[in-house]
């Protein structure tokens, strides 16, 4: 640990406003004209930085303000650095190679040096070159400028001390501080030279909707090209300096790798601190300052998660005067956190949020990280999604911008629904169940602490399968393709406070002297409860996964001697700890197959389990008459986690193993037991033939695809799924013995369904698994409605165009009166007479479309004697159907405004 320092050089932003105080005395500055921010370029990029100039601790802050653009800061010098797997086949047998979280290589040896140690900086052959293996060192003394970016707490306290702000336009003017920023600029400020930051509650114009919209997406640049991150986590207290030191020298002792692995640090003096089963020699004096360190609000915020993933190697932890390279600091967070021992259940808890902070999220996905804001705290509830963006995954980004003037349902919404058609998953319906009052149960609410399972458990209740879903014109009604698995017979909230009360439950269950009692899933009813209780996370099913989680031949016998047993043992009491907070959150359920789980804590029978495609753990939804369904969440239903209700039980000769990959994620394996041979592809599978329009392709797997996926490509479309083409709803529906041309009680089908919804990606795979296809294609409902009026009501002008000559007349009447031109033109408002296609999306532009493929394929005339394109008809169906305007029929039609065009066609 060290004394706090700054640079010694840094060379200043240009700046025009500075004025000379002239010595005056300004320690009152409440009479000051408040600073007015001079609106930012954004064409340039442009951002402002603050200038803290040099006083004593006690005297008044005074501050410059310019603006500085992006564009001129520094860049880091090429690296010749090799991949891993490069390195790794240049290494002697047993050998290892790693990188550490802030990019450095360093070895493995198959044997324990003579200082205890095994790993090295230097690869084992003196004659490799280190160019191949050594990073590159950045760069910074070519930028035009150097500036600090501050990481810190705002709070929620009002603001107690102004900032005096010199300026050439407006003279002197403050800037009103909150008391966490005006204690870290005293603190960080120098005697005797001005110091340049960005500090994001100075540096943004917090009133301007608009610029922190803007500057959000900026935020990722601003910290990467700074010198170094500053982490403030306040003044000392509470023994602050040697929670800080002990951390220091911890941190010193250990590397921690990418891959999530700890290892000894070469040349360390205690290389057995890192082994997470080796107890740390701290007293009780010791820990409790780690208690009071780790429980500063900095590490539970939002925004500060970012803020140290993209801290480079050269940013600090302060805490008052004391300081802890952030490199060091991290390792030794990660390393308390993996510790079996020691911790004390509070401590594990505030670690929590530490190691989520300190661990390399560059690979998390989108629904990781979602988990993670929803338990910290911010101040705006669009920042659980707008905090995250510049350590999202590139393409989910892209296709969100931040707007803070939308309402908070509408942030929600829009980034689920940007997930679903980004990804084709149903994974964020697991954060849904809390809603607010007036919001559909479908939309995520991320102020809720969602206990959510993680996607890198490798769970496929849904299969390796992409979502078939709708969401309505209004908004309010989300459509799904899924499987009702069964009815919630009974649900139990047993008071569990420790493993005494577990196990008592179990006892009085009668399923701890009665072991062998069948389960409906197969295998025992105790072992089911067991693997639900642990949300299917036992070393059975994840082996290696950390030595903190038993197998369950390991968990029963300490749980049958309650926490006696744990404490005895001196083991799995993390794992316990788990348990019990699990129990505590969700609900014990008893379905109605004789199926039993977790499920949210407002699940009730009569719910029902769905297994929804695209949707990684069974949903429970609630029957709404006359609505449809209420989303109530996520659930854990032991016999079906594995994809087991879409393609039945695993063979017996099989087991599902989840296991980490090279990029750190773990997917599940199928583990052959007769024949000790893990395979990637579905057993299940195997005998079921890729449909002929499908190939596969190798991918590499990245951010912007889903965890669990693969690739196909369509070989006359070329359109490319992440998802098996035997995982269509109509492949499924086919193997079942199920048939898309079945009808409900309206008569509607499936094959309706996505005439209506879909233009061809998803309705000409349902036709080509109908055995008498012609049948299918002139099926009508019980309103006599044939495919061509769901495609002309859906505005699905592909689809429209497919369906010509197949016996589909476009001048059919209907038994309500109704043909499919006026289905193309119907409203999606609600309370008229086309309230029925309210349900779906359809655009302007897609029933211009719909019309001009049925005008173009038919001799279409309506009622009043013009074709349906003429602009004369829009004034007569203009209550349906809002008026086209001029650029989008010139789109169409060209230059004639009137749709002639179309009418010399059907002349």
């Amino acid at each position: 640990m060290r004394q706090s320092q700054t640079p010694a050089t840094q060379p200043q932003p240009q700046t025009e406003n500075v004025v000379d105080l002239g010595g005056k005395d300004l320690t009152d500055s409440s009479g000051l004209p408040e600073y007015q921010y001079q609106v930012l370029d954004p064409a340039k990029d442009k951002m402002r930085l603050i200038t803290i100039l040099p006083d004593q601790r006690d005297q008044p802050i005074r501050l410059r303000i310019s603006h500085a653009s992006l564009s001129q800061a520094g860049q880091g010098s090429a690296s010749r650095q090799l991949r891993l797997e490069q390195i790794r086949a240049s290494l002697p047998k047993g050998w290892g190679v790693y990188k550490t979280l802030e990019g450095r290589v360093f070895f493995t040896s198959p044997n324990v040096f003579e200082d205890g140690n095994y790993t090295a900086w230097r690869h084992p052959d003196p004659c490799y070159p280190r160019e191949y293996y050594e990073e590159a060192q950045n760069d910074i003394s070519q930028a035009s400028y150097q500036y600090e970016a501050l990481s810190y707490v705002w709070g929620s306290e009002p603001t107690v001390e102004n900032a005096i702000v010199e300026d050439a336009l407006f003279g002197w003017t403050r800037l009103n501080l909150r008391p966490g920023l005006a204690h870290a600029l005293k603190h960080l400020r120098n005697v005797d030279k001005p110091r340049t930051m960005w500090i994001d509650a100075l540096c943004i114009n917090q009133n301007d909707l608009e610029e922190r919209s803007t500057q959000v997406l900026h935020m990722g640049e601003i910290y990467h090209q700074a010198v170094r991150v500053i982490i403030w986590l306040g003044p000392t207290a509470h023994e602050s300096n040697t929670a800080m030191s002990n951390l220091d020298y911890l941190g010193n002792q250990l590397e921690a790798s990418q891959q999530g692995n700890v290892f000894p640090k070469p040349g360390c003096q205690q290389p057995r601190w890192s082994y997470a089963a080796t107890d740390l020699p701290y007293s009780d004096q010791i820990w409790e300052s780690l208690c009071h360190l780790f429980a500063r609000p900095w590490f539970s915020r939002l925004w500060v998660l970012q803020e140290a993933q993209l801290a480079n190697e050269n940013s600090v932890v302060k805490c008052g005067e004391d300081e802890v390279a952030w490199p060091v600091f991290r390792r030794a967070v990660i390393c308390l956190n993996a510790k079996s021992n020691g911790p004390s259940r509070g401590l594990r808890r505030l670690l929590r949020y530490a190691d989520e902070s300190a661990n390399l999220l560059h690979a998390y996905t989108l629904d990781q990280l979602l988990n993670i804001t929803c338990w910290r705290e911010n101040s705006d509830a669009k920042d659980k999604i707008y905090g995250i963006m510049s350590i999202s995954p590139p393409a989910f980004v892209s296709q969100l911008r931040p707007d803070y003037s939308l309402p908070l349902m509408d942030v929600y919404k829009r980034t689920f629904l940007t997930y679903v058609n980004q990804y084709k998953r149903l994974t964020l319906l697991k954060y849904c169940g809390r809603p607010k009052s007036s919001w559909p149960t479908w939309i995520p609410d991320w102020t809720y602490q969602f206990d959510a399972t993680s996607d890198n458990w490798g769970f496929q209740a849904g299969g390796v399968s992409m979502s078939e879903s709708v969401v309505n014109a209004l908004g309010d009604v989300f459509d799904a393709t899924g499987l009702c698995f069964a009815r919630v017979a009974a649900v139990h909230r047993p008071r569990i406070n420790d493993v005494d009360d577990l196990a008592d439950y179990l006892r009085e269950a009668g399923l701890t002297t009665t072991k062998n009692i069948a389960y409906a899933g197969g295998g025992s009813l105790l072992d089911a409860y067991l693997h639900a209780f642990s949300f299917g996370t036992l070393n059975d099913r994840i082996p290696g996964r950390g030595n903190w989680k038993p197998t369950i031949s390991q968990w029963k016998p300490h749980l049958m001697c309650g926490n006696q047993g744990f404490v005895r043992a001196n083991v799995y009491g993390r794992f316990a700890d788990r348990v019990v907070d699990l129990i505590k959150r969700y609900s014990i359920m008893v379905l109605e197959r004789g199926y039993i789980g977790l499920g949210p804590r407002d699940t009730r029978a009569g719910d029902f389990v769905h297994v929804l495609l695209g949707c990684e753990v069974p949903t429970v939804l609630r029957h709404v008459p006359g609505k449809g369904f209420a989303v109530i969440g996520q659930s854990y239903v032991h016999g079906i986690m594995e994809g087991e209700a879409l393609l039945g039980p695993l063979p017996s000769a099989w087991a599902v193993k989840v296991r980490a990959d090279a990029d750190g994620k773990y997917r599940p394996r199928y583990l052959n037991l007769d024949l000790n041979i893990e395979v990637r592809d579905d057993p299940r599978l195997v005998n079921t033939p890729v449909p002929p329009e499908w190939e596969r392709f190798e991918h590499t797997w990245n951010r912007d695809d889903p965890l669990n996926a693969v690739k196909f490509r369509n070989r006359f479309t070329s359109k490319e799924i992440n998802s098996d083409p035997r995982m269509l709803p109509a492949a499924l529906r086919a193997r079942g013995g199920a048939t898309v041309t079945a009808g409900d009680a309206e008569g509607e089908t499936p094959l309706h369904w996505a005439a209506m919804n879909d233009n061809s990606d998803i309705f000409r795979p349902y036709l080509s698994h109908c055995a008498g296809q012609n049948a299918a294609l002139s099926s009508r409902n019980l309103r006599g409605e044939t495919l061509l009026y769901c495609a002309s009501a859906g505005g699905k002008s592909v689809t429209i165009k497919f369906l010509p000559g197949r016996g589909l007349d476009a001048n059919a009447v209907s038994d309500n009166g109704w043909t499919p031109v006026t289905c193309a033109l119907a409203s999606t408002e609600t309370g008229g007479p086309f309230d029925r296609f309210r349900a779906h999306i359809k655009t302007e532009s897609d029933a211009i479309k719909a019309l001009t493929e049925l005008a173009l394929v038919h001799d279409l005339v309506l009622p009043e004697g013009m074709p349906p394109t003429d602009h004369r008809a829009q004034g007569f169906y203009r209550p349906r159907l809002p008026r086209i305007s001029d650029s989008a029929r010139h789109d169409l039609y060209g230059s004639e405004p009137s749709g002639y065009q179309v009418v010399k066609t059907l002349a």
